[in-house]
This record gives C-alpha cells, structure tokens and sequence, in this order.
C-alpha cells in the first residue's frame, strides 16, 4: 500500500513539474503550449514522472548503502570485543598456569625448612612435571631455573639427612659449606619467578609468544 502511495505521490509531482516546465518553455517564447495535445502531454507527465521515481529510488539505494556500512561497522567492533575477551581469556589461562608452576617450586623450596622429608618424592614430582612445562610457556631461563632449584633443594635435603649419620665435626667441615652453598645459590634461582607473576610482563602478552625450546 505504501508503494502505491509513492507511485501515485510521483506519478503527480511529475504532471506538475512537466506543467511548470511546459509553462515556462511557454513564457520564454520556445513553444507554444496551445499547439500541446493530451498525448504529448501524457507522454511527458510519464517521463517526468518516471525522472522522479528514479531519484527517489537512487535516494533509496544510498541510504540502504549507509546503513549497510553502518552495520558492518557494528559487526567489526563486536568481532574486535570478542577477540580482545579471548585474549584475556587466553591470558588469564596461562597465568593460571604459571601460578601452578611457580606454586611447585615454592612447595619443594620450602624443604629447606623441613623437619620430616617424607613427602621429598610427591614434591620432586610436581616439581620436575612443572619444571618441564614451563618449558612451553616460560622461557628456558624459567625451566633452566626450576631445574635449578630442585638439583639445589634435593642436594641440599640429601646433606640434611647425612646431617645425623655423621659426628659433629664432619658435619661441619664437609657437609654444612655444602649446603650453604646450595641454599644461597637455591634462594637465588627462586627470585627469578617473581618477575614472571607480574600481569604487564611479556608472558601474559598475546603478541609476546614464549620462544620455544
């Protein structure tokens, strides 16, 4: 109904156009419009009128072109939020997972405070299983260290337990500069993990992939 509305609207703004045109060619002296019959009358109220329908559907198509962009635009930036949701998403997956990393080491570092080494074997496990996975999402300076640390710690509690099969005076000469060592070079491996927690560090970037070994 609407269409017929807008086909009946131009079909008369043509009959007026082409009457205002014919009367004005008229006053200018290039025709004469009493020499006009209905059929060219007709013929040019059409071409008039076809003149502004076509406009109007040009008006049409541009501004169905316009909401068009307007919608991909739209959809450009909701693809762009999904991308940056997922690489959050993706971020945040990997810094679970160095956090469980980090948390093994921690838990087979603090042996050097231990009383009771009964449960070094459940931890040297978590530790070498971390320590290897951090070699796919750290750098190797990162499994390089853990490995450290464990080599450092396991020594460390081996001399611990020697500790009460020797006498005082050999535990002292030869055990305990030993495992001094291995504690200060143990406490230092371990300060490299603290860099990697931070969330502006390289290793929770997308674009920053950890290089491969």
């Amino acid at each position: 109904m609407k269409n017929v509305t807008k086909i009946g609207l131009g079909t008369s703004v043509g009959a007026v156009v082409t009457g205002i045109s014919v009367w004005g060619m008229d006053k200018l002296g290039w025709i004469d419009r009493w020499a006009f019959e209905w059929g060219d009358f007709a013929t040019l109220t059409t071409g008039a009128a076809a003149v502004v329908g076509a406009v109007w559907i040009g008006g049409r198509q541009v501004e169905i072109t316009s909401k068009q962009a307007e919608i991909a635009e739209r959809q450009t930036e909701i693809m762009r939020q999904q991308t940056a949701l997922q690489g959050m998403a993706l971020r945040g997956d990997f810094y679970d997972r160095r956090i469980k990393i980090v948390a093994d080491v921690r838990a087979y570092y603090a042996l050097i405070h231990a009383v009771d080494y009964s449960n070094e074997r459940e931890l040297a496990r978590e530790i070498l299983s971390s320590a290897e996975a951090a070699r796919f999402i750290f750098d190797k300076e990162v499994h390089d260290a853990a490995w450290k640390i464990y080599e450092l710690i396991c020594a460390y509690a081996t001399r611990k337990i020697e500790e009460e099969k020797v006498g005082l005076r050999e535990f002292r000469d030869k055990v305990f500069p030993s495992m001094s060592i291995d504690l200060k070079e143990a406490r230092e491996a371990q300060e490299l993990f603290k860099t990697f927690l931070k969330l502006t560090e390289k290793y929770l970037v997308i674009e920053d992939q950890p290089s491969w070994r």
